[in-house]
């Protein structure tokens, strides 16, 4: 089942706003210079994905991932992390899989990374 969202931009899927973590892993790992993740980092990009489309939506609707930059996420983390009383290991795998998303892109929708 596929949940749908009100975005700024629309209604957007869950997966628009913010790709599911295998699918990023897998284009990670099948791209030209593919990334090698170990299975610690495989379950830390997946519980990373899962707290940002649980926890974050408890308290706003989430944004798409690749509408800010890394260096922006980088200011916008710690302050939610703050705000939502994550652990310092739940706000690693956070900005883990946001930064997964951003080395990936997603080429399923024609999308870059606004970094590259």
């Amino acid at each position: 089942m596929r949940t749908v969202l009100l975005a700024n931009a629309g209604c957007m899927t869950t997966d628009e706003l913010a790709p599911p973590a295998e699918v990023v892993i897998g284009g990670l790992s099948s791209s030209s210079s593919a990334t090698v993740l170990c299975d610690e980092d495989r379950a830390e990009i997946a519980h990373g994905r899962f707290l940002y489309i649980t926890e974050c939506a408890a308290c706003h609707a989430p944004e798409r991932v690749l509408a800010h930059t890394m260096n922006a996420w980088d200011d916008i983390l710690p302050r939610m992390a703050k705000e939502s009383k994550f652990s310092d290991a739940e706000t690693a795998a956070v900005r883990a899989y946001v930064a997964a998303v951003h080395r990936w892109g997603d080429p399923r929708a024609g999308h870059t990374t606004p970094d590259g």
